[in-house]
């Protein structure tokens, strides 16, 4: 005797654990990291403000670095 084993045709999510992230090129599904799934569902702006706050971020530590550096050499 045989069983048919029913396979979801669409992906099933039980619960956030086990959620798979799939990127779609051209229409082949292809699995990605949770990682990097969660970055990309950040939006656009969002990214776009957290990357330029880490520029501003390491311009001003930058510049305490080279005013540091000039009172200590006098």
């Amino acid at each position: 005797m045989t069983r048919a084993v029913a396979e979801p045709s669409t992906r099933v999510i039980d619960d956030d654990e086990d959620y798979d992230y799939y990127w779609d090129i051209g229409g082949l599904d292809v699995r990605i990291p949770r990682w990097l799934g969660e970055i990309l569902e950040v939006p656009l702006l969002v990214r776009w403000e957290l990357f330029l706050f880490g520029v501003c971020t390491g311009l001003i530590l930058a510049a305490l670095a080279v005013l540091i550096a000039f009172y200590s050499a006098v």
